[in-house]
């Protein structure tokens, strides 16, 4: 066994929340999955957002200054590392990676599902899952794993498009970049300087589906993560992926993920519930109330209340 989990979570940020500097034995990963915030790794400042990985090593320094705005959302994994030889490899990682890989990013994803999981071998399940995250990762960074290239995971319409060539994955491209337009066959056509009718049998042919139900997928597939990852509302949503209303958004949505946006919404939330209430004790967690947000320095240690969590 080459690493050892000791916890997994997601959690918010909001305005007015911070966690003071420390450190700690043991290495942690922040991946940001939405947000725009300042930190601070061994006194120096960088800016973290959306798709950056932040990795820690025992005794660095790290710290959260107070939100002043927005919402910063992130998974944070702790583990040990008991193999010397990855302990070494891992020594070489920068502190701040941008995450582009999908298989990277939906592994981390990932564990973090398995490990709340009441199965038999689910924990061990998370652990291998997140063990191949950290290979691609330190293969991507060092490229020591050239001949052990593991297949990436895709969304399922992602591998329903991967062998797409030709006009069909023009089309493909087409709508990808201009799905949340308003949409007609006659732009697209136009676009691609092809008859329309042609257009429409050579896609279904290639693909099994039809120009207007792949558009309709592009669109929940990008309104599933704004749902998740966004306070956005669902009018503003369905506007941002290009539906003419929410009740047809609604609609089609359902039909796709058999289950409502506000269905998924509550269990995006209900499952960010469960890890603030189950990952620790929250020792360096910390709140400020706007009003006093000229304040640079977090309050002392003893005026902050305990709550049941773990170190962030």
């Amino acid at each position: 066994m080459k690493t050892e989990l000791l916890h997994i979570f997601m959690i918010d940020f909001f305005k007015g929340w911070g966690v003071r500097q420390h450190s700690h034995d043991f290495y942690q990963i922040w991946y940001i999955i939405n947000g725009l915030a300042s930190y601070y790794l061994d006194n120096q400042k960088v800016v973290i957002e959306g798709g950056d990985l932040i990795f820690l090593r025992p005794g660095t320094l790290h710290e959260l200054p107070v939100m002043e705005d927005g919402l910063l959302r992130y998974v944070d994994i702790k583990f040990l590392i008991h193999d010397e030889e990855l302990r070494q490899v891992c020594a070489q990682l920068p502190a701040q990676i941008k995450i582009s890989e999908d298989f990277i990013s939906d592994n981390l994803l990932k564990c973090r599902e398995y490990w709340y999981e009441d199965s038999q071998y689910s924990q061990e399940i998370s652990r291998l899952i997140f063990e191949a995250a950290l290979l691609a990762l330190l293969q991507k960074q060092q490229q020591l794993w050239d001949a052990v290239k593991s297949p990436r995971i895709r969304m399922s319409l992602k591998k329903n498009m991967e062998d797409i060539h030709g006009i069909a994955a023009d089309i493909v491209h087409y709508i990808d970049n201009h799905y949340a337009e308003e949409f007609a066959l006659e732009n697209l056509a136009e676009a691609l300087r092809y008859n329309k009718t042609y257009l429409c049998k050579l896609f279904k042919d290639a693909t099994g589906m039809t120009i207007v139900d792949y558009l309709k997928y592009v669109r929940i597939s990008r309104a599933y993560d704004l749902l998740c990852y966004t306070r956005n509302s669902m009018s503003c949503i369905s506007q941002i992926v290009g539906f003419s209303s929410p009740h047809y958004f609604t609609r089609v949505f359902k039909k796709v993920c058999k289950m409502t946006p506000r269905e998924v919404r509550e269990l995006q939330r209900d499952s960010i519930q469960r890890d603030i209430r189950l990952h620790g004790n929250f020792n360096y967690r910390y709140y400020v109330d706007p009003k006093d947000m000229g304040a640079s320095k977090a309050p002392p240690e003893e005026s902050v209340p305990e709550t049941s969590g773990e170190d962030v």
